[in-house]
């Protein structure tokens, strides 16, 4: 049996006070820096099914996003679902399945339309590569804002108005090329206004309200050149405000990129 002189008892007790004060003080600087960086997750998914609905093929993913001071950080995740399929007996069967390892890389660059964005293939791995923002944010779901922000040539089937959410059907009275859905869904959110980032600014404006959903359905067609033409087709996009795991590390690496980013001289291209 163990037991305490006075004195003793006196310093278990001090330390014990210690203890609980600086997991206080810790917890409440991780509560401070959470609230310093705004989280989004961010993706969305290609699907094809069969004219019974059965699902072909599904693939896509989702990445977060980190907003801190002036700067934008992409973290995305290697890892990626995929079946394919084949044409049999006039119908497409599907004959794997497959699932890529998961890790995850980071795309850092400034908010104030910089050129140049610095990879890094972890929190506190180095640079591996720079590349065009521009070109970034073009590729995969990103894009989407740009290509269906005009919503003119549609027609509204139904939407409640007076609610923090709310979701919209259209229909296309003409469809420009195979690019463009036979059925639209848009669902925003009031609450979200204040979130930086956005999936299609001209509709978060025109609407007061953060688009946070994007359904798009492509009919079958029939005597489509291409085999994915035949098949239904969705295609999802979405938003969900998210909070950081571990800001400390977050911020940790957006304070690296400022140094990197400070530091950095562009190679000069051979004449």
């Amino acid at each position: 049996m163990i037991s305490f002189t006075p004195s003793g008892a006196i310093l278990l007790g001090v330390f014990s006070l210690l203890f609980v004060h600086c997991s206080q003080q810790k917890a409440q600087k991780n509560i401070q820096l959470v609230k310093q960086i705004e989280t989004v997750e961010f993706g969305g998914a290609y699907i094809f099914s069969d004219k019974t609905g059965n699902v072909l093929e599904k693939w896509g993913g989702k990445e977060t996003i980190y907003f801190y001071d002036d700067m934008i950080m992409h973290q995305i995740p290697v890892l990626r679902s995929k079946s394919a399929f084949r044409p049999e007996n006039g119908e497409l069967v599907k004959v794997m399945d497959s699932v890529l390892p998961s890790s995850s890389s980071y795309v850092v660059f400034k908010a104030d339309n910089d050129s140049i964005a610095f990879s890094y293939d972890s929190v506190q791995g180095p640079i591996t590569d720079t590349i065009s923002v521009e070109k970034f944010l073009s590729n995969n779901f990103r894009r989407f804002g740009k290509n269906f922000k005009d919503n003119s040539n549609q027609i509204l089937i139904s939407g409640d108005k007076n609610s923090n959410v709310i979701t919209e059907k259209y229909i296309y009275q003409e469809k420009k090329d195979n690019s463009y859905p036979d059925t639209a869904y848009y669902t925003f959110r009031k609450d979200h206004n204040n979130l930086r980032f956005s999936i299609s600014p001209s509709l978060d404006s025109l609407k007061k309200m953060k688009l946070v959903k994007l359904n798009l359905i492509f009919n079958p067609a029939p005597q489509g050149k291409d085999t994915s033409l035949r098949l239904e087709r969705q295609i999802t996009i979405e938003m969900e405000k998210k909070q950081v795991q571990d800001p400390a590390l977050i911020i940790a690496l957006f304070n690296r990129f400022a140094k990197d980013r400070a530091a950095y001289v562009p190679r000069k291209q051979n004449q």
